[in-house]
């Protein structure tokens, strides 16, 4: 059975103060029901783990999603003055850009690009007017992808990766789909997936229990994980270009007003 307007988010806790979810609130005042269901979870690195030496040392920081943000500042031990007033700070989408402020108290540049290699293309315009001299640290994940790394290289600009966190299979995963599917007979019209980490677990729950999903509506935020999927040979309902509420919710819009299901749309 498909449950008409009804939306599952296959994506990490969220890790706010606050404890609310922006996805969901925001599907929800559009009229959606959503539950979000954790295929990934993350272990941060501890601070003696990483030896990131003197603010001094780097042109700027690169911050490509919350997680980053959160690995980072344990690395720093929460120690805000380890930062430097001439450091640059890139990040990708409004989310990242909102930990950073709140979390960071810093200003930066870059919430307006959808992915990394937006992003890349914002610094390589930078560095034309700043030429940095010393490399960019990039906080990351054990599973990065080399699209940012390798624009950046291509144009010679320094770059030293930090792994701040490791990405890992959700314990929870399993049971909570499950829960919000009725053993998955009951299945939600939409399925929204926000990384090719998540993708690959949740497809191998859906496979596990023979789970029928080619009625289902399958929505990718941002082209790294379309790619995914389309790798995969899944359809591809629509992708949000940019990881925000906002991109998802007109992106669903959009689909929904579509008398074809062969349509690809894209916000």
């Amino acid at each position: 059975m498909i449950l008409r307007n009804n939306v599952l988010l296959c994506k990490a806790a969220p890790n706010l103060e606050s404890g609310s979810d922006p996805y969901e609130e925001n599907l929800r005042k559009h009229g959606y029901k959503v539950n979000s269901v954790p295929p990934i979870d993350f272990i941060y690195k501890k601070s003696n783990e990483n030896n990131i030496g003197d603010s001094h040392t780097y042109s700027g920081i690169i911050f490509t999603s919350p997680r980053s943000v959160i690995g980072f500042k344990q690395i720093i031990n929460g120690d805000l003055s380890w930062f430097n007033q001439t450091l640059h700070i890139f990040v990708v989408g409004q989310g990242t850009a909102k930990m950073v402020e709140n979390n960071l108290r810093l200003k930066t540049t870059g919430k307006e690009t959808g992915n990394a290699s937006d992003l890349a293309d914002l610094i390589i315009a930078c560095n034309k007017k700043l030429l940095f001299q010393k490399p960019l640290l990039l906080p990351c994940g054990n599973l990065k992808m080399d699209i940012l790394p390798s624009k950046l290289g291509n144009e010679n600009i320094p770059l030293i990766s930090l792994e701040v966190y490791e990405t890992i299979p959700s314990t929870q995963f399993e049971a909570k789909f499950l829960e919000v599917t009725n053993s998955g007979t009951h299945l939600p019209e939409y399925i929204v997936f926000f990384s090719p980490s998540g993708l690959s677990l949740s497809q191998q729950i859906f496979q596990k229990f023979n789970v029928q999903t080619d009625k289902i509506k399958f929505i990718a935020i941002g082209s790294t994980t379309e790619k995914a999927m389309l790798d995969k040979q899944i359809k591809v309902a629509g992708v949000a270009r940019k990881p925000c509420p906002e991109a998802l919710a007109e992106t669903i819009k959009l689909i929904s007003e579509e008398t074809s299901g062969s349509t690809l749309v894209n916000y």
